[in-house]
């Protein structure tokens, strides 16, 4: 049998099976084991492509709290003398590389590009502050990296800045919209 040898945006070449895991799939790492060599050799293809695209990092971080979401929702099922959540092998392969970005995004050496892309995208990058899985990694990636992202300003809106909390909010309202400080 020949050797699977990835390319750049293969999709999940597999024959798909059913897995099943004692503990939901949610926040930690998938053992290796759980995959054939040719998976692993796939799982590794995308994270080292995905790793090379500091583009594809947010998006990834963001269906990654989507795969999250549907990891928890597994049901506990009973197979013969086994029991546990039952998962396909395709979502485990996605949530592995998608985790395995994640974890690397975070990593010191590429906090500043991090940075640097949430900054490119300030919804997405709210979307991950106000989720609790997510939100103390993004702050303090931002955090290092001289303040909060900037918002875009609507064409005729008028900021003024807060002077407790230092954060901008619109001028018509009378109270910050952070801190909750009045003018």
């Amino acid at each position: 049998m020949a050797k699977y040898v990835f390319r750049a945006n293969d999709a999940f070449p597999f024959r798909e099976r059913q897995i099943i895991m004692a503990k939901p799939v949610a926040n930690n790492a998938i053992s290796r084991n759980v995959f054939k060599p040719d998976e692993l050799v796939w799982i590794d293809g995308w994270v080292a492509d995905v790793m090379n695209r500091p583009d594809q990092w947010i998006p990834i971080l963001m269906e990654f709290l989507a795969f999250r979401a549907r990891g928890l929702q597994a049901k506990f099922t009973r197979t013969g003398s086994r029991r546990g959540f039952q998962y396909s092998s395709k979502f485990l392969a996605w949530f592995s590389v998608q985790h395995t970005v994640v974890i690397r995004c975070l990593q010191e050496s590429t906090r500043p590009v991090l940075a640097a892309e949430l900054r490119k995208h300030p919804y997405e990058t709210e979307v991950l502050r106000g989720n609790p899985y997510t939100s103390s990694a993004v702050s303090g990636v931002l955090a290092e990296s001289a303040g909060p992202p900037i918002m875009p300003v609507p064409p005729g809106e008028q900021l003024t800045r807060c002077a407790y909390c230092g954060m901008s909010y619109k001028r018509s309202e009378p109270r910050c919209s952070h801190c909750g400080a009045s003018q």
